[in-house]
């Protein structure tokens, strides 16, 4: 099942971005063509191709050539670097590497979730709705694009099956490359900490007075250790970053000049909701209407159900698993943190690794829903697809 659903994606995505680009072809808004010519010059890349490394593609595909400049800085290390290392194998065609290297991490990140959804005792029908959701959602191209999406999903889930499988070396190993590979790589320490507790939700109550005279100090110092892995992975690009620009937070220092008016001093939530209902009383009807609308659609429906399956899980606590609670907060915190810049621009890419919201969304009981959100997420993937290629920005 899970080979055949992953064939119908790629090449669903390959077959909509050709004939975009046969009918529309692709617009050199951000010189990903002039890009192209300089990083791959050698062999053809087809052109309906070559738009999978558009916008912060461009980006991972030069830090994977030519190291770091100081705007590059926002991007964290891991993805562009394991492009660099396995480049030779694809004769440094640094796009043959990023996009096929993305298709094997993509795949190892279903086969991992598919194995823990096995584990938290999924059924095959739940499973089976869980993975339509993932691949079809509208904007799951970006697993076959030179982003971090496709590793970053793999380290998520590596996490989530080891801890499961009670194998904590292999978890705090995935944990921490995934803080270098992109900042809420941080968050995993809360599907770690599930590690401390258990396997059922029930015994994540705090401390009683009765329980903390029975916790052993040199065990509980080792599993706090463990859990300070991801916090590892950001200090040791902070550090490098220090000694190389005087900055340790220059990812985030540098987060204004990417526009999509991100500050680097924190908006809440309601002042954002404010801004883009403000969008929409006042703005055009174009297309950065529609990239708004999307954005705005996007963080209400994933953070409304990751709030549902929040509640949900603290309802049910005596049966579900503590890492579907841990990997709940991981997803949560995966799609607020971003809103702290004072945008939800790039929200529908980030929702991608909010993981929680496929599994609850397979849970819906009503076939009707489920099969028209289904619809939905096809039919905006296709628009979205579409625009991605011919050059615009939609995440």
């Amino acid at each position: 099942m899970l080979w055949i659903l992953y064939l119908i994606f790629v090449v669903f995505d390959l077959a909509v971005s050709f004939v975009t680009y046969l009918v529309y072809p692709a617009k050199d808004f951000y010189g990903i063509h002039r890009v192209y010519t300089h990083y791959y010059p050698q062999i053809q890349v087809p052109p309906f191709l070559v738009s999978f490394a558009n916008f912060d593609g461009v980006h991972y595909l030069r830090l994977a050539k030519e190291g770091y400049n100081w705007y590059d800085r926002a991007f964290f290390p891991l993805y562009p670097l394991v492009v660099h290392i396995f480049s030779p194998a694809f004769l440094f065609q640094y796009f043959w590497t990023g996009f096929i290297l993305s298709h094997i991490f993509f795949l190892g990140g279903l086969y991992f979730f598919y194995k823990y959804l096995q584990l938290i005792g999924k059924s095959r029908q739940t499973i089976f709705w869980v993975l339509l959701f993932l691949l079809f959602f509208p904007t799951s191209f970006f697993f076959s694009s030179t982003y971090t999406e496709s590793l970053m999903f793999l380290l998520i889930v590596g996490v989530v099956y080891f801890i499961e499988k009670k194998k904590i070396g292999y978890a705090i190993i995935f944990a921490f490359f995934s803080a270098l590979t992109r900042l809420t790589g941080i968050f995993t320490i809360l599907i770690l900490f599930t590690y401390l507790y258990g396997t059922k939700l029930s015994l994540l109550y705090p401390f009683t007075k009765k329980n903390l005279t029975k916790i052993r100090i040199l065990p509980l110092l080792k599993k706090l250790l463990l859990l300070l892995f991801p916090v590892f992975g950001l200090v040791m690009y902070m550090i490098y970053s220090y000694i190389y620009t005087k900055d340790p937070l220059i990812f985030y220092h540098v987060q204004p000049d990417f526009g999509a008016q991100r500050s680097t001093h924190l908006i809440l939530l309601p002042q954002v909701y404010f801004r883009y209902i403000k969008i929409f009383l006042t703005a055009n009807h174009d297309f950065l209407y529609f990239v708004s609308f999307t954005e705005f659609s996007a963080f209400t429906l994933v953070f409304g159900m990751l709030i549902y399956d929040l509640v949900k899980l603290w309802e049910n606590k005596k049966n579900e698993k503590a890492s579907l609670f841990g990997l709940n907060l991981f997803s949560l915190c995966n799609i607020l943190l971003p809103t702290l810049t004072g945008t939800f621009s790039s929200i529908p890419r980030y929702a991608l690794l909010s993981i929680s919201f496929f599994i609850r969304m397979a849970e819906v009981k009503n076939i009707f829903i489920k099969v028209a959100m289904l619809v939905c997420f096809i039919i905006m993937h296709i628009v979205l697809i579409a625009f991605f290629v011919q050059g615009f920005f939609v995440g």
